[in-house]
């Protein structure tokens, strides 16, 4: 219910000052204000809160007349921990006060004057040391009760601690009210301890006898682990022989495979011609698509055809007349581009820069290369066949928009 020093949030509002009070043992109480105060000696102290899961309140036939009623506390610890915490029927929230030297307290308002059969209090037990110092036990509180007149009963302090951390007082009870817990137990500190103490003992004795144990275990156990590790450094030395022999082997195997992989691609390099269409075997296209189409370069490498555009204004029987060879091993020397046609590139991406001059119509082809190519300043050109447009640019650089799909075609120099 109580725990260690933590950053102190704001207080909440409090509630109207506390009437005189007079002890009750039995009797018949009405009230409509039920009280919990935080008890002697924590109010003096700021390493304590107040912390409950539960704060009910019951009448004659067993209902808790307290949960979902309207709630208040002197202060109220940061996040989710408001006073109507305690009376919402759930033990997943709690209600917990601020860490501070003052005494807190939490209150329900239970509509009207209501006769009270007993009170419940459910917490989450105790945190028992505080910076390493044993400190309290559990909850040490005290209920006042008050109806519309400002009259008061008071329940004695408890001063023992609930093993199930749940504190009970019944006004009916015969003989006087008394704090119990909820399995009618209360343990005072020194009971606690002395359990403590005497279940401390038993499992150091049990402890010694694991150790004594455990010690002629693990003698018999290293005699057997050495024995075992002479067993298995002989069968390591053994499979060590035969690992390094197989490595040997294997080794001769890598040696001879890659020879016979270099023979296999300088005989096929020797068997090619310069620029000649080649198709790849399944399995050794180097982009993995049995239908691409190269060109055997004369440094060695093949070259894609990226489009049968590209491949057309190259070689026109592409389609048809190609070899076909095992690529594995061969250098991918990316794309072919468009071959040139008087000193002008073909392509689909359109030009960036600065437009010299711009004819919407009238130009062919022919025209339109012979105007860039006769003005200094022009590296590029865009046409249009179908209206004879003809747009001449001031540079070659990339714009990285497809523009082929709206029939324009891009040249550059």
């Amino acid at each position: 219910m109580m725990g260690g020093k933590e950053e102190k949030p704001a207080a909440t509002t409090p509630a109207a000052t506390t009437p005189a009070t007079a002890t009750v043992v039995s009797k018949d109480v009405k009230g409509r204000y039920v009280r919990l105060w935080q008890g002697e000696p924590y109010q003096n102290q700021d390493a304590y809160a107040l912390n409950i899961l539960e704060l009910e309140v019951y009448d004659s036939s067993g209902t808790n007349i307290a949960q979902g009623k309207t709630a208040t506390a002197r202060s109220q610890y940061t996040g989710d921990h408001q006073a109507v915490m305690a009376f919402d029927g759930s033990l997943d929230t709690k209600y917990r006060s601020n860490y501070d030297d003052k005494e807190d307290w939490l209150e329900v308002d239970l509509g009207s004057v209501i006769d009270i059969h007993k009170i419940v209090i459910i917490h989450p037990g105790s945190e028992d040391v505080y910076e390493g110092v044993a400190m309290k036990d559990g909850l040490r509180g005290y209920i006042e009760i008050f109806d519309d007149d400002g009259k008061v009963v008071k329940t004695s302090q408890i001063e023992e601690t609930s093993t199930d951390h749940v504190y009970t007082y019944n006004f009916k009870e015969r003989g006087g009210g008394n704090w119990r817990g909820g399995q009618g137990i209360l343990k005072t500190r020194a009971d606690l301890i002395a359990e403590k103490q005497a279940a401390d003992a038993a499992a150091d004795e049990a402890e010694q006898k694991r150790l004594a144990s455990v010690a002629v275990e693990k003698a018999a156990a290293d005699k057997a682990a050495a024995d075992k590790a002479l067993l298995d450094e002989q069968a390591a030395n053994r499979a060590r022989f035969l690992s390094e022999a197989a490595d040997r082997a294997a080794e001769g195997n890598r040696i001879a495979s890659e020879a016979a992989e270099a023979n296999r691609i300088a005989s096929l390099k020797a068997s090619m011609v310069d620029y000649e269409t080649v198709a790849c075997e399944a399995g050794t296209d180097p982009r993995n698509d049995p239908n691409n189409k190269w060109e055997w370069g004369n440094d060695d490498k093949i070259r894609l055809y990226p489009n049968p555009k590209i491949a057309d204004s190259w070689v026109s029987d592409w389609r048809t007349n190609y070899k076909t060879i095992n690529c594995t091993g061969l250098v991918d020397g990316g794309d072919n581009v468009m071959n040139a046609v008087d000193g002008f590139f073909e392509s689909c991406d359109d030009l960036g820069g600065g437009v010299i001059v711009r004819h919407e119509s009238g130009k062919n082809l022919g025209d339109c290369r012979n105007e860039c190519a006769s003005n200094g300043n022009c590296l590029g050109f865009i046409h249009k066949a179908d209206v004879g447009f003809c747009q001449l640019h001031d540079n070659r650089d990339p714009y990285g928009v497809d523009v082929c799909g709206q029939g324009y075609t891009v040249h550059r120099k």
